[in-house]
């Protein structure tokens, strides 16, 4: 299986990469900007590297074992924003259109660099199934595998293709207020700049949630329903838990984290590209729990094997979002785009919550899954306030930002524990801190 994946996979994208290649020109005319065509160059390579990703990703999270996954999206992300502002930086003296070239081709450098470290993972363990040809058993393992992949490829195809059209729409409804230099500026600094610093937390939380699912899985085949709904419990209260104190902190600090990441990569000219920056994110940053709630609740469906109902449901979000579009574009400017798209991720997030209630009969716990996660975030987000602003009278506003997080942070985990969010036994679920908690034994 493993091997069949493996050669299909990479194929599929090979032949993605090449359409792109060769359609690079055509895909920027319709978007509205010809200069984008530079950038789909930049960025058809990464499809086949995160096919080879996706199958020992896959491999390693089938087998229980989280830490490749968690470490090739952890360098994934540091090689994605380091070496794209780094390109986009060194490359901005030749236009705006190389500038975001040298973005994208970030995005490709840091998929390869996390195929790397993913495929060293693979080659040094010890217990790795050998790749190995199935030749008299292709076609059954192709149907197997598809059968599993395509609910699931769908479900991610159909936020890249609203995207494609948001770009569309977006550039094209602006240009009519602004150039469309201007305008493609806007929804760089939106798909960009901002969806970059959005999406960094979600792929981290990911990372420690979606470990329980393989869990889940085996506790649905063995037939021990209880224990189903307990872990779909807790990986959604864990996300709850990690998501709260991130979108807090991008929405408190917005404009320090965009003045100290992109610092004199933002212009200040015909827009204020670092104020425009800042507001679209503390817009935005709400989507960091919607985001992370609709990728475990939908991880969680399809691994019950409801592939089709997380499908549905994001495609009903998108739908909305792009309806959206036509009417806060020309109501808000950028800053709708913002609104449609954490619109959309929210819609999206509830139906599949209430997909999990009727198909599993998931409790949810109100009180320690909303309520107390919302008052522990509220109050570290009134320190991260205070903090920064009274360290930013004494020391640089880098340093002010570093040590009001530091402190934020160890204001949310007190209150988490005061408040008991998590018992002993989740506790004991959760394998960092199982390491370095003495806890019981959990019962499921």
């Amino acid at each position: 299986v493993l091997a069949t994946a493996l050669i299909s996979l990479t194929v599929f994208g090979a032949v993605c990469t090449l359409i792109i290649v060769l359609l690079h020109r055509l895909i920027a005319y319709g978007q509205g900007n010809i200069n984008a065509a530079l950038s789909y160059l930049g960025i058809a390579p990464s499809i086949i590297f995160v096919a080879v990703i996706s199958v020992f990703r896959g491999y390693f999270q089938g087998r229980q074992n989280m830490f490749p996954s968690a470490l090739s999206q952890i360098i994934e992300q540091f090689v994605k924003m380091a070496v794209g502002l780094s390109l986009a930086y060194v490359l901005r003296g030749y236009g705006l259109s190389y500038a975001v070239f040298g973005a994208v081709l970030g995005v490709t450098l840091s998929e390869l660099a996390a195929m790397a470290v993913i495929l060293i993972q693979y080659y040094n363990d010890k217990n790795k199934l050998k790749l190995s040809y199935p030749k008299h058993e292709v076609k059954k393992y192709i149907k197997l595998i598809y059968a599993i992949s395509i609910p699931m490829t769908i479900s991610s195809v159909i936020m890249p293709v609203t995207q494609l059209i948001d770009s569309v729409l977006v550039i094209n409804i602006l240009s009519n207020s602004y150039p469309v230099n201007v305008a493609t500026t806007f929804f760089g600094l939106f798909s960009g700049t901002v969806g970059s610093l959005v999406n960094m937390p979600v792929v981290l939380l990911l990372s420690i949630s979606v470990a329980l699912i393989p869990s889940i899985v085996s506790s649905k085949a063995k037939g021990h329903n209880l224990m189903v709904e307990k872990k779909s419990t807790l990986a959604l209260k864990l996300t709850v838990l990690l998501a709260l104190p991130c979108f807090v902190g991008l929405f408190i600090y917005a404009s320090p984290i965009v003045r100290f990441l992109y610092g004199s990569g933002l212009k200040i000219g015909v827009i204020n590209e670092p104020l425009v920056a800042a507001r679209l994110l503390s817009i935005y940053s709400v989507s960091v729990v919607f985001v992370s709630v609709l990728s475990v609740s939908a991880s969680v469906l399809q691994s019950l094997g409801y592939n089709y109902v997380p499908v549905k449901n994001l495609g009903i979000g998108a739908l909305i979002k792009i309806a959206l579009n036509f009417a806060l574009l020309r109501l808000m400017g950028i800053y709708g785009a913002a609104v449609s798209s954490a619109v959309c991720y929210m819609v999206a997030m509830t139906l599949n919550l209430i997909s999990l209630k009727k198909r599993i009969n998931i409790k949810y716990d109100i009180i320690g899954l909303v309520l107390k996660p919302i008052i522990a975030s509220g109050l570290m987000g009134i320190c991260a306030y205070y903090a920064y602003s009274l360290c930013n009278n004494f020391v640089d506003y880098r340093l002010s930002l570093i040590i009001s997080v530091m402190l934020s942070a160890a204001v949310y985990l007190g209150l988490i524990a005061a408040m008991g969010v998590l018992n002993d036994e989740e506790m004991a679920s959760i394998p960092l801190i199982k390491k370095l908690v003495k806890v019981q034994k959990p019962s499921f």
